[in-house]
């Protein structure tokens, strides 16, 4: 529901989505928007409750579950079968999700106590991180102009070649700017005649000597123009932020 309300603004499914759910649960280093996958949260959470059961004998619940199920056993040794689905739960982690995590048996026993946030970090694993994180996570310009560069360094736009790649007919493949080449991502930003005067006397404007280049080649200059805390890193980010947005609207 929540990734259908984010595209479309309503929780019925209405089309595809830009961008895949779990893309979106990366954290912004990676190129997602750092939203908590609910799913790998509720994991996190029965991991830390099996880790108090282990750890935190003293506890009146955990105290009860040793005695009812445990017997004299380690929380490791005990397999209960009659017992109710939130138990069951529980104990399965053991097997499941802290394997899931790297979480040792041993290193369990000596960790301090985890927090759901750490085990939920561990179950998400290492990501890869993008180079254009400095251009969209610096924030300068509109929310709506970031959203759409966002998208736009994901390479999820809806260009005619993404469109006939998903299978859809009669699809005006020119541009409607310059009604010459095919309306790819690369040809937008900015080959396009159109596009790429708009760009060019945007640079002029920042002094910068440019020439008219493919969106590839853009975001790797622009990854080197935003860097640092400079006014006129700033402006750039915002210059080519509002760029992105109205040429593609």
């Amino acid at each position: 529901m929540c990734k259908r309300f984010l595209w479309t603004g309503k929780a019925e499914l209405t089309r595809k989505s830009l961008v895949a759910w779990s893309r979106l649960c990366h954290p912004q280093s990676a190129g997602g928007l750092n939203f908590i996958d609910i799913f790998l949260w509720n994991k996190s959470d029965v991991c830390k409750l099996l880790w108090n059961m282990c750890m935190k004998k003293d506890k009146l619940w955990a105290k009860w579950i040793h005695a009812y199920y445990g017997k004299g056993r380690s929380v490791w040794e005990i397999e209960p079968k009659q017992a109710s689905w939130v138990v069951q739960k529980i104990f399965k982690a053991k097997k499941k999700y802290f394997d899931e995590a790297g979480f040792s048996r041993i290193e369990l026993q000596v960790v301090q106590q985890p927090s759901i946030k750490s085990i939920y970090q561990r179950l998400q694993g290492q990501f890869d991180k993008v180079s254009w994180k400095g251009i969209i996570c610096g924030k300068q310009g509109s929310p709506k102009w970031i959203f759409i560069l966002r998208l736009a360094a994901l390479e999820r736009l809806y260009t005619c070649d993404r469109l006939i790649k998903w299978g859809m007919d009669n699809i005006d493949e020119q541009c409607q700017l310059c009604r010459g080449a095919p309306k790819t991502l690369n040809h937008v930003f900015f080959t396009c005649p159109f596009s790429g005067s708009i760009w060019l006397r945007l640079l002029q404007w920042l002094h910068i000597n440019g020439t008219n280049m493919g969106w590839d080649d853009e975001l790797k200059l622009a990854e080197t123009w935003c860097k640092g805390r400079s006014s006129r890193a700033k402006v750039y980010e915002i210059v080519l932020a509002a760029t992105v947005y109205y040429v593609w609207k």
